[in-house]
């Protein structure tokens, strides 16, 4: 199974055996880290960034809901799988509500929780594909002139994207078409502090600082 490449996988569990056990199902396959509480988790996720995230609802101190309301208020969520065992039917629920894209009970078949994940991220692939594909046509309509699409496909991409940093890089596209750099600049900005390693965006803020600092020397030899 290889639906993304280079996925890493976060597994939280406070019992070894589970850990070990997802491990080695997806070991070869993915990166895959172990947490064995939510500090640890939370630790790992400050450093890493994970395509999907295997979390434990009955762990001790800060439980997996717990857990999921704090990742819930990152600026990427990322896919959650909940492993509960029988019994915690209304843990499960509000897990559901708060976001979880499933559900695996305990104890669990490799071929269980294999499917499920190839499915999450299968979903994952479409979307970004799907983002892929908006990028290039908004593109193509700021070559042709056609702002008013291109921004209206963005707005689009702010909806389907909130926590992205690429809307916001492709509006300051559309504002540097309009000639409106500092609105640009505002939203290159807006990109970067989503994802500070956004190289499109790293890339255009620094032509446009070039292309200004440029123009103001030019402006200044005129003027002496």
């Amino acid at each position: 199974m290889r639906i993304l490449e280079k996925s890493r996988i976060l597994v939280v569990d406070d019992e070894k055996n589970v850990r070990t056990m997802v491990k080695k199902v997806f070991e070869g396959e993915f990166d895959v880290d172990t947490a064995s509480n939510a500090e640890e988790a939370l630790d790992l996720l400050k450093k890493n960034k994970y395509d999907l995230v295997f979390l434990d609802l009955d762990m001790p101190v800060v439980n997996g809901i717990e857990l999921l309301e704090r990742m819930k208020k990152g600026e990427n969520p990322i896919p959650v799988i909940m492993m509960t065992t029988y019994g915690s039917v209304e843990e499960a629920v509000k897990a559901m509500k708060l976001g979880a894209k499933d559900i695996i009970t305990k104890p669990f078949t490799q071929e269980e929780v294999t499917k499920v994940v190839e499915e999450i991220l299968k979903e994952k692939e479409d979307e970004e594909s799907n983002i892929q594909d908006m990028e290039k046509r908004i593109k193509e309509a700021l070559t042709v002139g056609d702002i008013k699409r291109a921004r209206n496909m963005v707005l689009e991409l702010f909806r389907l994207k909130p926590s992205s940093p690429i809307p916001h890089f492709l509006y300051s596209l559309v504002n540097e078409k309009e000639g409106k750099l500092e609105e640009a600049i505002k939203h290159l900005n807006a990109s970067l502090s989503l994802d500070p390693s956004y190289e499109p965006a790293k890339r255009k803020l620094g032509q446009i600082q070039r292309s200004s600092k440029s123009s103001n020397e030019r402006k200044e030899r005129n003027q002496s």
